[in-house]
């Protein structure tokens, strides 16, 4: 990590992507965090991490990819380091693997350059130690569409069978790179329609469902407390994500209702990282919007959910971000806000800047009234509804449904706000 994050310093490069035979650590990903981000002039101004930390195997198989601008390059094939190598050095050329799919091509003129790094990992074939990492960079007026790297330590009789299926796998993407990019998750034989489905119970749940089937409730409510209808019962989920101890975010745990979930389900409360199944949920301690939760403290869990290739973000009652919390989060593809026309949770000033902090691809509002479920005028009490916020905004599609699929292949181009209609299991009180 401190090879690749020096390189593109000294390179002066876009950023770096480091490919690793393991998993890699928390600390690492925090490293990962902490190099910034860098923003494309030439994409809507967004911004992507400078540093990308991908395992071989979800690179091979297309779970996951490089989050970069898609611009496509009309520049030649870069030439190669010319010096020569020795027989035993592991050399990974990876021809225009990233940069030949049509969905993303890492290097454009004037818009700097990306490096591709290859980290070995401890395994049953002994430590092996990158001795050295060959970097082809591209500049404005002349394209790079080949990176490479060598380990230069001298094999083991146990460590050559390894180092040839990896060069054969590097040479056999290669191939398969020059096809048109597919939406992986279909191959994935418990998901035939592939991609991550999304549906809006109501108010601030959400209930998620990987490409294997895992299921994922966030801040379930309680029934007719503050809100005027009911949470549907039976509602299955593998696991219930609660940001914070209020009654419309943890179906009135805290306040000794009874809770809308089996026993035996698995509540995660607290920031931390936690795996289910497919599913990575890591939790980030967060401060709840003032002036609201000085009853527990005004804690309040941000919690990502890592699935599918996509990276999901559910704030509950977040107030404003902390520098830490924007950094640690990274990049956002789906975020859940909470969002309404009298600004209860946030103020106008504080969701413009947490959409400009996080840039999320979707942004999709959450905790605000629903017409048709409440029977009272003005209740819940300075609680608004969401369209007198969306009609001044650009980019903005209703759904006709509460559920919606997503996947890297369908996010938008241009940031998006996708509103939902609630679940039609949710009726209002009688």
């Amino acid at each position: 990590m401190a090879t690749l994050l020096g390189i593109a310093n000294n390179q002066k490069a876009a950023g770096g992507i480091l490919l690793t035979l393991e998993v890699p650590a928390t600390p690492m990903r925090d490293q990962a965090v902490e190099a910034g981000r860098y923003k494309s002039n030439l994409w809507h101004d967004k911004d992507y991490p400078k540093i990308q930390l991908l395992t071989i195997e979800g690179w091979l198989s297309g779970n996951e990819r490089v989050n970069a601008s898609p611009q496509l390059s009309p520049f030649g094939k870069a030439q190669g380091e010319a010096k020569p190598q020795k027989q035993t050095d592991l050399i990974c050329t990876l021809h225009s693997v990233l940069t030949d799919r049509p969905t993303w091509n890492p290097c454009y003129a004037g818009a700097g350059s990306w490096l591709l790094a290859y980290r070995s990992a401890k395994c049953a074939f002994g430590q092996l130690r990158p001795e050295r990492v060959n970097v082809v960079r591209g500049g404005a007026g002349a394209g790079r569409r080949s990176a490479s790297c060598a380990i230069g330590q001298e094999p083991k009789m146990n460590q050559k069978l390894i180092f040839r299926i990896l060069l054969g796998l590097a040479f056999g993407c290669c191939l398969v790179s020059a096809q048109p990019a597919r939406d992986s998750t279909k191959t994935n034989p418990l998901n035939k329609e592939g991609g991550v489905t999304i549906e809006y119970i109501a108010h601030a749940c959400f209930r998620l469902t990987s490409p294997s089937g895992k299921q994922i409730l966030l801040d379930p409510y309680a029934s007719r407390v503050w809100l005027g209808y009911d949470f549907p019962p039976g509602l299955h989920a593998d696991a219930i994500l609660i940001s914070h101890p209020h009654y419309d975010h943890d179906g009135g745990e805290a306040m000794g209702r009874k809770v809308p979930w089996p026993q035996t389900t698995l509540v995660l409360r607290h920031p931390g990282t936690n795996q289910i199944g497919d599913v990575t949920a890591v939790g980030y301690a967060g401060k709840h919007a003032d002036p609201w939760g000085k009853e527990f403290g005004q804690s309040n869990t941000v919690w990502l959910l890592e699935v599918g290739g996509l990276r999901i973000v559910h704030l509950g009652d977040n107030g404003p971000l902390r520098d830490d919390t924007v950094r640690q989060i990274g990049r956002v593809d789906v975020l859940m806000m909470p969002i309404d026309s009298q600004f209860h949770i946030l103020k106008a000033d504080e969701i413009a800047a947490i959409r400009r902090e996080l840039s999320p691809s979707v942004l999709i509002p959450m905790h605000y009234r629903h017409d048709d479920l409440e029977s009272v005028p003005g209740s819940p009490e300075a609680l608004g509804g969401i369209e007198g916020w969306a009609k001044g905004k650009v980019n903005v599609r209703y759904l006709d449904t509460y559920t919606n699929r997503f996947s890297l292949n369908t996010l938008p181009r241009k940031p998006e706000v996708i509103i939902f209609k609630h679940s039609p299991l949710v009726r209002p009180a009688k």
